[in-house]
């Protein structure tokens, strides 16, 4: 009888020690997580791939029973700031932005109302002004680069090598992209080390491709640039390369799906996967200024095999053994 009364003493301290752990356990991650309302802005339905990624990833967090509000600018930068108002209405101070043009604008207005921004296809966070290091951000901005000023030299090898017969380039880029206009100079001076004639049309609507018909040979192809207007507006750059039999090689292996010929990339998918992990750190308490700034990790390349068929100009066959993916 003595043992069982010791038992029960015994079992009665553990388990009042256990129910403590748990309140305190749960106190302590609800202290952790003062808001789970997370604002989006999307540049246009194009980069709704990246909240998707962003989206999945978060779910690996099954604890985080996150609301997104979002929004879609469509293109107009105009749309950000009533955007941002709505995000504080709704005691919003999270938000995922996609493209360059959207975190600056949001950097703009930014000072009124103090969010916390994780962004994705973003070319350079430091050269774009977003951030102050890579090693850690040192602003309220923190996210995914996409090194697409990096990666700019590799990409034009690989389609002059998938295209031997490749001679003349149209890079279409956005009205007022200063900070991608900067880098023009190192475009043309990449492709004249490979052997090829550069042409930069301003994307200003749908007519500004149907006037780069004039640029078209046998030996044209159409580079894209990390310009979130080319992104836009690529269902009627693919009919324009379709139209002429060109190739297009692509700033996003999304986009090899949806028609272009190629991509060296990381998805936009994969970026907002990436981006996720922020949002967990930055619920727990972590502020982004002291983050780093991540890197893509899933580089890959993807044929579209219809479009290669269509295209004039001859086609490298051993790139069909390094691509990572062919869409049929």
């Amino acid at each position: 009888m003595k043992r069982m009364k010791t038992f029960l003493i015994v079992i009665t301290f553990v388990l009042f020690f256990l129910a403590l752990f748990f309140i305190f356990k749960n106190n302590s991650e609800s202290r952790s997580y003062p808001q789970k309302k997370v604002g989006v802005i999307i540049f246009s339905k194009e980069f709704e791939d990246s909240f998707r990624g962003f989206s999945d990833g978060v779910k690996k967090y099954n604890y985080l029973d996150v609301e997104f509000q979002v929004v879609n600018i469509d293109g107009d930068l105009t749309k950000v700031e009533p955007a941002l108002e709505l995000f504080h209405q709704k005691s919003i101070k999270i938000i995922l932005a996609t493209t360059t043009p959207v975190n600056q604008k949001i950097k703009e207005l930014n000072d009124k109302y103090g969010f916390y921004v994780i962004f994705t296809q973003v070319a350079s966070p430091l050269e774009s002004g977003l951030t102050m290091d890579e090693k850690s951000s040192g602003t309220n901005f923190v996210g995914v680069s996409r090194l697409a000023f990096v990666t700019l030299a590799k990409r034009m090898e690989i389609f002059k090598d998938a295209f031997p017969e490749l001679k003349r380039v149209i890079i279409f880029y956005g009205p007022n992209e200063k900070f991608l206009e900067k880098h023009l100079a190192q475009y043309k001076d990449i492709a004249g080390n490979i052997g090829l004639e550069l042409y930069l049309l301003p994307l200003i609507d749908e007519k500004s491709i149907d006037d780069a018909q004039k640029l078209v040979s046998e030996n044209t192809g159409v580079f894209m640039a990390p310009s979130p207007y080319s992104v836009k507006y690529f269902s009627k750059i693919r009919d324009f390369a379709d139209r002429n039999r060109i190739p297009i090689m692509a700033i996003d292996t999304y986009l090899v799906q949806k028609g272009a010929t190629l991509a060296y990339s990381q998805s936009f998918y994969n970026d907002g996967v990436q981006a996720s992990y922020y949002l967990f750190l930055t619920l727990k308490g972590i502020e982004p200024k002291n983050l780093p700034i991540l890197r893509p990790d899933k580089m890959e390349l993807y044929l579209n095999r219809k479009s290669i068929t269509n295209t004039k100009m001859k086609f490298n066959k051993s790139y069909f053994g390094y691509a990572d993916r062919i869409v049929e």
